[in-house]
């Protein structure tokens, strides 16, 4: 058992399989106080969950991909809507201040979702480069759009 494991940390059994699973294929996952599992993995953070009331549904999430302020928000939705329309495989999620990216399914033992857990994370990397793509080229037209404003004001 992971020594980053608190004794009064509550893990369900599936949860306690995942986390046996990566420790031994070497990562190092912590346990937060809610019993998720947090793994950091080619540089990016990511969040493990498997509830105690449906012992069959697994939730991967990249967490907090994208900050942004009260003048961002509706920028935020709408991007985190057209990258879960778009992919149709990851979720975007927008529960505070903050874009987190998703992953999730029913699988009836820890092992399969261990033996998927390479596609899944393949799908919510997808769905964080779509997001910042995304990010990117509202950024680019903003600065497009700045610029034909200013030109204009000038003449």
């Amino acid at each position: 058992m992971s020594t980053a494991q608190q004794p009064d940390v509550p893990l369900t059994p599936q949860a306690r399989e995942v986390l046996a699973w990566l420790e031994a294929e070497g990562y190092r996952p912590t346990v937060d106080p809610d019993g998720d599992l947090r793994i950091v993995m080619f540089g990016r953070r990511y969040l493990i969950t498997q509830r105690a009331d449906d012992s069959s549904h697994y939730v991967l999430a990249a967490q907090c991909i994208h900050r942004f302020d009260e003048e961002g928000r509706d920028q935020a939705m709408q991007l985190a809507q057209e990258v879960s329309m778009g992919t149709k495989v990851v979720k975007c999620m927008v529960p505070d201040a903050f874009v987190s990216v998703i992953a999730e399914g029913r699988y009836a033992e820890p092992a399969h979702f261990v033996a998927v857990l390479d596609q899944l994370l393949g799908a919510v990397d997808y769905g964080v480069r779509a997001y910042r793509d995304g990010l990117h080229e509202h950024a680019a037209r903003q600065a497009a759009a700045d610029l034909i404003r200013k030109a204009q004001e000038r003449n």
